[in-house]
């Protein structure tokens, strides 16, 4: 009785320490899938670290070269305001010489018809003069 209570003891050991091992290799299993796994994230882990650190670079050098043709722009703007006013300013000189130029001919106009004016009433004829 002793003995086949052993015996029914170890059977239901051996029973038990064989699931225990199944147990045990689907659990290193499991572990070994984990750390697969794990690697696996670290190595994404860098390389999106990498591809950020890029991109922050890369950023940056277009924060940089938006700032120098910014500043370019406002170089070029003050240059073109520079150089409208002063076309509008030589502009302004030009119509100026014109008005004084149309009031000097027509004051020689008005000259030249009153000293033809003047001949016809001392010779009594009319003389044609060219324009």
């Amino acid at each position: 009785m002793a003995v086949t209570i052993f015996r029914n003891i170890l059977s239901t050991s051996e029973a038990d320490i064989q699931a225990l091992e199944t147990r045990v290799q689907e659990a290193a299993e499991r572990v070994r899938s984990m750390r697969n796994n794990t690697d696996h994230l670290k190595a994404e882990y860098v390389k999106i670290t990498s591809n950020m650190k890029s991109a922050s670079v890369a950023a940056q050098n277009a924060t940089e070269m938006a700032k120098a043709v910014e500043a370019k722009h406002e170089q070029l703007k003050a240059t073109y305001e520079r150089v409208k006013g002063m076309v509008e300013e030589r502009e302004s000189g030009n119509e100026e010489k014109k008005k004084r130029a149309e009031a000097l001919k027509k004051r020689s106009t008005e000259l030249l018809a009153k000293i033809q004016r003047s001949k016809e009433q001392r010779t009594g004829g009319s003389i044609c003069v060219r324009r």
